[in-house]
Parts: C-alpha cells; sequence; structure tokens
C-alpha cells in the first residue's frame, strides 16, 4: 500500500496558503486603527456625548445617521483588509474589492496627506489643529484623524500587494504596449470632459488653499484654519491626479511610462472627486440641519459637488474601460 505524503507548501491548495508577514501587518494594523473611530461612533449612537461640545447634538437625526453610515464605511474597511490579505479574497468578485477601495481610499488619501501637514504646523506654532467653534473638542479631531492617515498607509499597502498578485502582469505593462481600443475616439472626448472638470476642482480648491474664499458661504465658515487650507490643497491635489492620470492613459504623451503609474493617479483622483463630491452635497441638498442653512445658501459649494461627482465617476469609468480593453488583449492577464 502507497501512502501519500502531505502536500508540501508548492502543492498546498492556494487558498490555505499562509498569506505573508507584510499582509498580516498591513490587514491587522488596518483593523487597529479602525477600533478607536468606532467605538468613539458606538458611544455616540448609543447616546453618549463624549467629545461634543454641545451635548445635546448627540440626539440630532442627522448625526445620528451620519454616525451610523460612517461607522459602517470603518467596519467594510476592516472586512476589505481581511479580504485583501487571505487567498480567499482573490475569488471575490473585482466589483466586490474595487469599488470599496476606491471610494475608500478616494475619501481618505486627502486626509491622509493633509493632517500630518497640519499636525506639525499646530505643534509648531501653538495654533490649534481646528477653531474652537466646532461640533466636537480638538481632541476627537486629533485621535479620529490620526487613525484615518494610518488607515489610509496600512490599507494601500494591503491593496498594493493584492493588486500585484491579482493584476501584476497586467499592470507592469508599459502604457504604449496595448494599441487603442475600438472605443478610443470616444475615450479621448470624455477624457477632455472629464479633465476640464477636474481641472475647475483644482483651480476652485487651490483657490480657497490660498484663503481666497472664492463661493464660501459665511454660514459654513470660510476660514477655520490652517487645516482647513491644508485639506483643500489635498482635495486640489485629487482632481490634478484625476485629470493628469486619464491623460497620461488615453492620450499618451509619456508611451513608455509603466500602467500602474497613471492608472494609480486616475484611481485614487477619481475616487477623491467622487467620494467627496457626495459628502459635500448631501449637506447641500438636504438644507444642513445643523447650521440652519438652505440651498441656496451654500454658495460654489453645490455646484462644485457636482462637478466633483461628474469628473470622479467619468474618470472611473474611462479607467475600468481601458483595463477592461487591456485584459480582453492577447497575453494579457485574466484576472480581472
Amino acid at each position: 500500500m502507497t501512502v501519500s505524503a502531505p502536500p508540501s507548501s508548492a502543492t498546498a491548495r492556494p487558498d490555505r496558503v499562509r498569506p505573508g508577514a507584510l499582509r498580516l501587518v498591513a490587514c491587522y494594523a488596518t483593523i487597529a486603527s479602525t477600533i478607536p473611530y468606532l467605538v468613539l461612533k458606538t458611544a455616540w449612537l448609543f447616546g453618549d456625548p463624549i467629545g461634543f461640545v454641545d451635548r445635546s447634538l448627540v440626539d440630532n437625526p442627522v448625526l445620528i445617521g451620519g454616525n451610523a453610515a460612517t461607522a459602517a464605511m470603518d467596519v467594510v474597511a476592516a472586512l476589505l483588509a481581511l479580504t485583501l490579505t487571505y487567498r480567499w479574497g482573490r475569488r471575490a468578485s473585482v466589483w466586490l474589492v474595487g469599488f470599496p477601495m476606491w471610494v475608500g481610499a478616494g475619501l481618505l488619501t486627502p486626509i491622509a496627506l493633509a493632517m500630518p501637514i497640519a499636525a506639525v504646523h499646530a505643534a509648531a506654532t501653538g495654533v490649534q489643529l481646528v477653531t474652537a467653534d466646532n461640533l466636537v473638542r480638538p481632541w476627537v479631531y486629533g485621535l479620529v484623524y490620526t487613525g484615518f492617515t494610518a488607515e489610509t498607509l496600512t490599507l494601500l499597502v494591503a491593496f498594493v500587494l493584492y493588486a500585484r498578485h491579482r493584476w501584476g502582469t497586467l499592470l507592469r505593462a508599459r502604457v504604449d504596449e496595448l494599441p487603442p481600443g475600438t472605443t478610443h475616439a470616444a475615450q479621448r472626448v470624455l477624457t477632455a470632459v472629464a479633465a476640464a472638470l477636474a481641472g475647475i476642482a483644482f483651480v476652485v480648491h487651490l483657490l480657497w488653499a490660498c484663503g481666497l474664499p472664492v463661493g464660501q458661504p459665511e454660514e459654513v465658515g470660510v476660514d477655520q484654519g490652517f487645516a482647513t487650507h491644508v485639506l483643500d490643497g489635498a482635495y486640489g491635489l485629487t482632481a490634478l491626479a484625476c485629470g493628469l492620470g486619464l491623460v497620461l492613459l488615453v492620450y499618451r504623451p509619456l508611451g513608455r511610462l509603466p500602467y500602474w503609474v497613471p492608472i494609480a493617479l486616475t484611481w485614487v483622483g477619481s475616487g477623491g472627486l467622487f467620494g467627496w463630491g457626495v459628502w459635500s452635497l448631501l449637506p447641500v441638498l438636504a438644507g444642513s440641519a445643523l447650521t440652519g442653512t438652505t440651498v441656496g445658501n451654500w454658495g460654489l459649494i453645490g455646484v462644485l459637488g457636482l462637478v466633483r461627482v461628474l469628473a470622479g465617476a467619468l474618470g472611473a469609468g474611462i479607467g475600468v474601460i481601458l483595463l477592461a480593453e487591456r485584459a480582453a488583449a492577447p497575453h494579457a492577464s485574466r484576472g480581472v
């Protein structure tokens, strides 16, 4: 009778092979970074006003809905980290992984870019990170944004490792290695529109970052300190990244550029435009119950929000079409 040897690491089922140390560290560091935020949100949802300047606001219906939604988003981030880490996550639908990662990276990246700069400025000058007339106390911002910054870095590391294994062949190629597809003419038109919209968002946020309150209503606070200006600068950078990435992908001025570079710029930039565009539109459409303003009093914010949403959606759509065409080409990766 022949006794078969136990499977070695080379022959074991792929979904049973343990992930590497870096993957595990990125995964559980992401999960750990969500815990302070989730604890705080849970306390607020159960009526504990810890951290609020006005303790009665903990029962505000608008804030309750917002707290529930943002807590759910952080839970999704933790689940996404697990999906990106373990081998069973490779069998997940590309949409199940790609969409939340696109929105999450878009929302988190501007914070991760801006908050360390604002924190260093606050420490060097002694000026508070945020003004005193906010809904919550300064330590809440420190806790939340520190967690967001760490979460951004670790989640992006997890996604890069995941993408390298699942779509590595697709992303390592050069931009000019794939002939233009059948939709290239339409892509050029849509890219011009998306880049123009992203350029508008870039210019407006650049003006706001420089302290020029063009189109900003007084009710929402024109100048909330250095951190606000830096954050506007980060929003502007994501808009610039989207437009630049699309031009590099579709018009191909730098054909020998690795494909992953413009894809990454487009992906993060369009996600930032779309995610923060939707976020800025919500209070405008509702006529914020917290500030008592109406839609008409929100100035350029509503128009800018719509511009960002359109630019982000167009940028993502063009990127998906390009990836689908490249994946369908001969010798391309079939992981999509």
